[in-house]
């Protein structure tokens, strides 16, 4: 039994060793053998070991041929190495490497596509940057890259060599359409809008020593400028919006107390929001976040303990920074472009201030609330 598994090994052994060989040599000349090729330490393939234990370096060669597999051999670094032809034509041809490729044309020598590489890690993603050098007389070609500029894997590239060959290619370099179109576009495109909309807030009285949360619904009106600068296609869009919040009044009873409140506020906000699709879309969702200043507008809470005689502290409103997380989309509707948004307040500390007998006594309450805003842009 230890003799048929030895006997096994070995077959299997020498099937993997030799391999039959068709080799075309520089003289014209071909030849077929029994050997297999061998890589040096880098992981090229630069020389045949036959079955003979005779060497044969690839430099008199040019092609080497293998079951289904074509090698050609061609000069790199200096050196003649033989490479795995993956596609051949007379515009351009892709070559193969142990896990590295290669591409040749008409105008460009034998090169490497590397891969991207960032702080010592390589992505499985070819630099499509320079790729796009290589394939830059075909539009179609152009225009995949530039769609797919951070995702051109093994398969897109394949693709693009083949869409390359089957191109009606340019007397020049020529670039996407897409390319073209942003070179055209105005360094930074600013719009003018009106907002309208509600604030749904929700105040908590505890910082004031009163245990009572009390809700307002609060309409807004506003003006908002977006300014959209030409990078990252323009889906970085930034901009400043103020809006007025009318006013709303409450009255409450809590911890033995008689509150009367008025609260309005201006609110001014510098935001930057990433949209999701091309700028140029009909309908494009994006996300944001903005920061600013919360103005108080006539901001008032009267406090008076549920004592006879008691007097009335009258607390006025200070103004605080403020921010918050939104969400929304742009649209065009009859030719006209809007802006829905829902934004979030998380809570928000809010001082008040009152006077007695030149004494300062500063209370807050917590703000927390949404906003649902439509705008419309001049």
């Amino acid at each position: 039994m230890k003799k048929l598994i030895f006997i096994f090994f070995l077959f299997i052994a020498v099937k993997s060793f030799s391999q039959n060989l068709k080799l075309s040599y520089t003289n014209g000349t071909t030849s077929s053998i029994e050997g297999k090729l061998k890589a040096d330490k880098y992981g090229f393939y630069n020389e045949i070991i036959t079955k003979d234990n005779n060497n044969i370096n690839v430099n008199v060669l040019t092609t080497i041929s293998k079951a289904k597999k074509k090698y050609v051999v061609k000069k790199f670094n200096a050196n003649y190495y033989a490479f795995q032809s993956i596609i051949e034509n007379d515009n351009i041809s892709l070559y193969k490497s142990k896990n590295k490729y290669y591409i040749e044309s008409n105008d460009y020598q034998f090169a490497e596509i590397p891969f991207k590489e960032k702080d010592g890690y390589t992505f499985s993603v070819f630099d499509a940057g320079i790729l796009g050098v290589y394939v830059n007389k075909c539009q179609a070609t152009q225009n995949y890259i530039h769609d797919n500029f951070y995702t051109i894997r093994v398969s897109d590239l394949k693709k693009i060599i083949n869409t390359y060959n089957s191109c009606n290619l340019e007397n020049t370099s020529t670039v996407s359409n897409e390319a073209i179109k942003e070179a055209n576009q105005p360094s930074e495109v600013v719009n003018f809008g009106i907002t309208v909309g509600n604030s749904f807030l929700n105040i908590d009285y505890n910082g004031m020593s009163v245990d009572h949360k009390q809700k307002y619904s609060m309409f807004n009106v506003g003006a908002i400028i977006t300014f959209k600068p030409n990078i990252l296609k323009r889906k970085l869009n930034y901009s400043f919006a103020l809006n007025y919040m009318f006013s709303k009044e409450a009255s409450f009873y809590a911890s033995s107390k008689n509150v009367r409140t008025n609260h309005g506020y201006i609110e001014t906000v510098l935001g930057a929001n990433y949209l999701f699709l091309k700028a140029d879309s009909k309908i494009n969702p994006y996300i944001g976040i903005a920061g600013g200043l919360l103005f108080n507008n006539g901001t008032q809470v009267n406090v008076r303990p549920a004592v006879l005689g008691a007097s009335t502290t009258i607390y006025k409103g200070n103004s605080d920074l403020i921010y918050n997380i939104n969400a929304g989309v742009l649209f065009t509707a009859l030719n006209q472009k809007f802006n829905f948004n829902v934004a979030y307040i998380p809570s928000t500390k809010t001082g008040l201030e009152t006077k007695n007998n030149l004494e300062s006594n500063v209370k807050y309450y917590n703000l927390t609330g949404i906003n649902i805003r439509l705008s419309y842009y001049f």
